[in-house]
């Protein structure tokens, strides 16, 4: 998916503003299996293209998984491993944000109707924006909200989403932020143009989180009208091993801090209504794909520990605008390397269960 090299380019959580709501039925939450009361949420981007069909990425070379997997192998088609997930992000506190590539994509609906009927924890959705059949063919091509078609087809799938999903018998599934479904736009720092007139005529029914953040600070002016149609801002992805190096250190998580700092002050200045969700990236690695230009990063045990426990400190106290939750990159993006996921690498850090221990437990 190529997601670092896009990002280049381009109440509490228990409280009124999270909510659940609608829905019922078999395909419904039956209860708070995840963290105690007083967690803290994390929204997690979720992959749904494994063995899809769209590409095979099963033999995931940036990152060897786990071989438990029910069955032995590893698919997105395969309820048995999505149960299996289901249960893991629920004892850890995360969100799965699961990626939605359009009507026809087996990583779209064919996902979703298969995911939907499993219980698990609510559900967010990763909107691409970019690639076949998207707003724009690949995140080097800019999203032109200049276009009649472009701003057509944002619209009109904003409001399929809204009429097959939201709204239908699975609608209770899906994580709300003041009572709209919460969607990520991948990557919204590729648009260009008027999108704040595009967003206005959805944003009654969904609640639209970007991928704007960066270390460090910066929001170019010519984006203003992006953000102005954006409820709340993360990012994908933000490291930058031209400013930082291979093993994430504590300059880093400085210039993380005063980026979250600057960002609150940038978004006010636009509107208060936008909020920001604090990202948090822990490794990345592109070495082994084709065509890549071998761009990786990595933290420590110790290092990912501090950078979430920073994190949680924002999302504990959030001020008027921080949301309650936390967003990671990845549960299960094997293929570039960012993925929580257990694996069988025995060099890589337990990253879930760094995410579990400093947001599942109640606390401070």
């Amino acid at each position: 998916m190529e997601r670092r090299r896009a990002a280049a380019l381009i109440s509490s959580a228990c409280g009124a503003m999270l909510t659940r709501c609608g829905g019922g039925g078999p395909s419904s939450p039956s209860s708070e299996a995840g963290p105690a009361m007083g967690g803290i949420p994390v929204l997690a981007h979720y992959v749904t293209w494994h063995n899809s069909g769209v590409e095979n990425w099963g033999d995931c070379p940036a990152l060897p998984i786990r071989r438990d997997t029910p069955g032995g192998g590893y698919s997105s088609r395969n309820p048995a491993i999505i149960a299996q997930h289901n249960e893991e992000m629920q004892r850890a506190g995360i969100i799965p944000t699961a990626s939605w590539w359009g009507p026809t994509s087996y990583a779209g609906d064919k996902f979703l109707d298969t995911y939907l009927p499993i219980a698990g924890p609510p559900l967010a959705l990763l909107y691409e924006a970019v690639g076949p059949d998207r707003l724009s063919a690949g995140p080097e091509i800019p999203v032109d909200f200049t276009i009649p078609s472009v701003t057509d087809q944002f619209i009109g799938e904003m409001r399929y989403l809204r009429d097959k999903y939201f709204n239908g018998p699975s609608g209770g599934r899906f994580l709300r932020v003041d009572g709209r479904p919460l969607v990520f736009i991948w990557i919204s720092n590729a648009f260009r143009g008027p999108f704040d007139a595009a967003a206005a005529h959805v944003r009654d029914f969904v609640y639209l989180v970007g991928s704007e953040f960066t270390v460090p600070a910066d929001m170019p002016s010519e984006h203003e009208s992006v953000v102005r149609g954006l409820d709340a801002i993360t990012s994908y992805g933000f490291y930058n091993t031209d400013r930082y190096p291979e093993d994430m250190n504590d300059a880093f998580l400085g210039a993380y801090t005063t980026a979250i700092r600057k960002w609150q002050g940038l978004l006010a200045g636009v509107s208060k209504r936008i909020k920001l969700i604090p990202p948090m990236t822990f490794a990345y690695d592109e070495r082994k794909i084709p065509g890549r230009q071998g761009y990786t990063f990595r933290s420590s045990a110790d290092v990912a520990m501090r950078y979430a426990r920073i994190v949680r400190s924002y999302v504990t106290n959030p001020g008027p605008s921080i949301l309650p939750f936390a967003w990671c990159t990845s549960y299960n993006e094997h293929y570039e390397g960012s993925g929580i996921e257990p694996t069988v690498d025995p060099d890589r850090p337990d990253y879930l269960g760094i995410v579990r221990e400093v947001f599942a437990t109640p606390g401070p």
